[in-house]
């Protein structure tokens, strides 16, 4: 989707640049309205602690698959996942954009929920 003009080559439309820079845009209405649809699909509960039956209030929504390197999936349903900020904090190399081995096994659970390719 990189456009060439005249003399200017590799022009990135303003609506895709998010996505070329690899910078996720948290502030923008998008992804606060699909962080709502999110927590409000987990009804604001940690989905990680409600699989064994704790009660623990989701207050972010987690890239199971990081938006940085996998921003095809930063807006889908299956790659996100309501957490609580503990939860969250077990997920990330904080410093870095690395996953844990927690963050990691979030892995195999996004893979279940993903659709099928046609």
């Amino acid at each position: 989707m990189i456009l060439e003009q005249k003399g200017k080559p590799g022009i990135i439309p303003r609506l895709w640049r998010h996505f070329f820079i690899g910078k996720m845009e948290y502030t923008k209405r998008k992804w606060k309205s699909k962080r709502n649809s999110i927590l409000l699909r987990a009804g604001y509960m940690d989905e990680i602690e409600k699989r064994y039956g704790k009660a623990v209030e989701a207050t972010t929504v987690h890239h199971i698959f990081p938006a940085e390197t996998y921003p095809e999936f930063a807006f889908e349903d299956w790659n996100l996942i309501a957490l609580s900020a503990e939860n969250h904090n077990r997920c990330h190399i904080r410093g870095s954009h690395e996953l844990t081995e927690f963050g990691e096994s979030l892995k195999k659970i996004a893979m279940q929920r993903r659709p099928a390719p046609f």
